[in-house]
């Protein structure tokens, strides 16, 4: 079978589609991948042995005539793998569906916001299933299919977490030593794009309230702006230093899997003001580290935390409520442990990936079965 991968960055949607072929029972399918680019995701598929095709299969990418050529060496090189299925992220889903030879497709849609022009577009080849990660998604999805007339199958399967992976440390002062941070500190991390909706200044800002509280907080950020330019991320260390942050707040950039698990693990509370998800797949790796989870009281999040049980959800722009909250965390250990635990237990119950990966074979099962 052939997966479709939308970027070759690290993103959600990518991590999705790697751990469920992570998790393949390889005696039924044998996953080819298609990538536009040489990025990170590369290198993962290469560490599982995957083959991959580097093509740009995005809209954007080139020219009608240099698309039609990409598609047509797509399409010869798939046809060696005599592929039964197409899994593929929402952006290259046309293009993917036109040169994959697949019989069978499924398209996956990970981001709130679709039109219906959007999606008339994208499934000029009709998918035999939309997969969605959350029910907002889903809805907004069937509302385009009903406006268009057609006739699509939506289901919605919780994203994956391996919570074998991400996993409280066995010895947290051991973990933040390791990575150089304060054994006894206090510390706070966002994980994420540097982008603009993901609410950096909100974190900031709360940080300068609580550092006036507690002078050894210490406040991680970690992600890079890697293909959307550098102003954002100029403007955020303009920030950290007007605020007088620049001995409390940790740039990381980008950093491996293991390396953002362990900071994330390492971690007394974390927070993400974002304004813009479909699912929040960071916010459950967090719970599933037993941290404690601050973010956005908006759909979808409702769906990923459990509001005043595995964490709160408040209001993006206002980081005087964030940052009495971290206080508030910070300075309560039984009730950050209550948190961290029912967090654990809330994504095990919901997310786990064994689970996740079964439905989803069940699902190409079905596909397939259908010919």
């Amino acid at each position: 079978m052939i997966f479709a991968h939308a970027s070759d960055l690290l993103g959600g949607g990518n991590k999705v589609l790697l751990r469920i072929i992570e998790h393949l029972d390889l005696n039924r399918f044998h996953p080819v991948s298609v990538v536009p680019g040489n990025g990170p995701v590369v290198e993962s598929l290469k560490a599982l042995n995957v083959p991959t095709i580097t093509a740009d299969l995005r809209p954007q990418a080139s020219s009608y005539l240099a698309s039609a050529r990409t598609l047509g060496r797509v399409y010869v090189k798939t046809q060696a793998w005599r592929a039964g299925l197409l899994h593929s992220n929402e952006l290259v889903y046309r293009g993917a569906s036109l040169c994959s030879g697949a019989h069978r497709r499924v398209c996956h849609i990970h981001h709130p916001g679709l039109t219906a022009s959007t999606l008339a577009w994208m499934v000029k080849r009709r998918p035999d299933l939309i997969l969605t990660p959350t029910a907002l998604v889903a809805e907004q999805v069937r509302s385009c299919i009903d406006s268009l007339g057609l006739s699509l199958k939506v289901k919605v399967v919780g994203n994956p977490i391996d919570t074998v992976w991400f996993a409280p440390p066995v010895d947290v002062i051991r973990t933040r030593t390791q990575l150089r941070m304060d054994p006894y500190g206090s510390h706070v991390t966002i994980i994420g794009a540097l982008a603009s909706h993901k609410g950096h200044q909100c974190f900031l800002e709360s940080a300068r309230i609580v550092v006036d509280k507690m002078p050894s907080a210490m406040f991680h950020i970690v992600g890079d702006s890697t293909g959307r330019g550098t102003t954002y991320e100029q403007g955020l260390h303009a920030l950290v230093t007007r605020l007088e942050l620049g001995k409390h707040v940790r740039f990381w950039g980008f950093v491996d899997d293991c390396t953002a698990r362990d900071i994330l693990a390492a971690s007394d509370v974390f927070v993400l003001p974002t304004t813009e998800e479909g699912f929040g797949m960071v916010l459950a790796e967090a719970q599933s580290c037993s941290v404690p989870v601050l973010t956005t009281n908006m759909r979808p999040l409702e769906e990923v935390i459990e509001d005043g049980r595995t964490g709160f959800l408040l209001h993006p722009n206002d980081h005087q409520v964030f940052a009495s909250k971290i206080l508030e965390l910070r300075g309560n250990h039984e009730r950050r442990r209550r948190m961290g635990a029912a967090g654990r237990a809330h994504v095990v119950a919901k997310f786990e990936i064994q689970t996740y990966v079964s439905t989803i074979q069940s699902l190409y099962g079905e596909i397939l079965g259908s010919r």
